[in-house]
């Protein structure tokens, strides 16, 4: 052996420690670097903070409110309806278009409200009766006819040409006469030779009230209100 083989081998704790010294900084180096391995794969985040499980990002998500969407579909459903069904109105237009050529003279409730019963006149003066359901406005049956004779016929058309305010106007003055009140009968009449609408409306406390309108001019004739009520 060489001399300096020899030194090496008498020396062996001092020359190791020198040898071993840059295998040392590998080693060190590598457990480093697998410390840092095992630290970023054992569930922590980039920032080092532990990351959260799927149990804890699924909670914390926001739940959905099963109140708030029954109130949006209730909502966009709702929907209101005249629980008082079509008008007199409506009532005397559906009479109309059932009989060409006409015009309304009487319309009055029947049936407890369930039914308008009107009345039209055609050209000639004859008279026809059409049934109105309140609740949908299609006409109940056939229309009938009156058997009038010439004199009814003549009396008919006599009115109707008097008449300068038709029935949607007279129902009008009836309702400012008497306000918040709903009538049950209107028709075209005589009285004292002038020709006249004649009305019959219900308050709110269930009181009667009679109307009389001139049907030339409009004006209020009479307005009272049923002694028994």
């Amino acid at each position: 052996m060489s001399k300096d083989l020899e030194s090496i081998q008498a020396g062996a704790p001092r020359t190791t420690a020198r040898l071993r010294g840059p295998r040392q900084l590998v080693a060190v180096s590598a457990v480093t670097m697998l410390a840092l391995a095992g630290c970023s794969g054992g569930g922590s985040g980039d920032d080092g903070s532990a990351a959260p499980s799927p149990e804890a990002e699924s909670s914390s998500q926001p739940a959905m409110s099963p109140s708030s969407d029954a109130g949006n579909e209730a909502g966009a459903s709702g929907s209101s309806t005249d629980s008082e069904g079509i008008s007199l109105e409506d009532a005397g237009d559906a009479a109309l278009e059932e009989v060409s050529d006409s015009t309304v003279i009487s319309i009055e409730t029947e049936e407890n409200v369930t039914r308008w019963e009107v009345q039209v006149v055609t050209s000639d003066g004859t008279e026809h009766e059409v049934d109105i359901s309140a609740d949908d406005g299609s006409v109940i049956g056939s229309p009938s006819t009156e058997d009038d004779d010439e004199q009814d016929r003549q009396k008919h058309q006599d009115r109707v040409d008097a008449a300068k305010v038709d029935f949607k106007e007279a129902a009008a003055k009836f309702r400012d006469a008497v306000p918040d009140a709903r009538i049950t009968e209107l028709g075209l009449d005589d009285e004292h030779g002038t020709t006249v609408w004649e009305g019959d409306l219900i308050d709110d406390a269930g009181a009667k009230h009679e109307v009389q309108i001139d049907a030339g001019s409009g004006d209020v004739l009479t307005n009272s209100k049923d002694a028994d009520d």
